[in-house]
């Protein structure tokens, strides 16, 4: 989990709490927010590709129909403000600027995350 990982979650948790109830219980819908906020690591020409092979608008739309249109707006807004956070985060890794001090388990992760990223095109995504 990245540092920015659990805010991301408290704040979903708060704001969306049936969403997440639904992440806990059903497995395959976690895997496809999972791969939803994948996304965000993927390189911006192959992003609209991607995120049509996950179907998460077939997905979300069975999930939101039941529920207030104003639900949208406020997963709309969540989503703008992680993508945000994430492209900060990418722009301080591609200027060479280190965040402040992480946990060891945090430098892991992203040295994973890095070595993915370098990899992008050489992987095959039907995996």
């Amino acid at each position: 989990m990245t540092d920015f990982e659990q805010g991301l979650i408290d704040a979903f948790t708060n704001v969306f709490p049936e969403i997440h109830q639904k992440y806990m219980n059903d497995a395959d819908f976690g895997l496809k927010i999972k791969q939803l906020m994948a996304l965000a690591f993927v390189p911006v020409p192959h992003v609209v590709e991607n995120f049509d092979k996950l179907m998460l608008a077939i997905a979300f739309s069975s999930l939101l129909a039941a529920s207030h249109p104003t639900i949208i707006w406020r997963l709309i807004e969540v989503l703008k403000k992680e993508q945000h956070l994430t492209e900060v985060k990418i722009n301080q890794f591609f200027a060479a600027q280190e965040p402040s001090a992480k946990k060891k388990k945090y430098r892991d992760v992203a040295r994973r995350i890095k070595n993915i990223m370098s990899t992008y095109d050489e992987r095959d995504l039907d995996e």
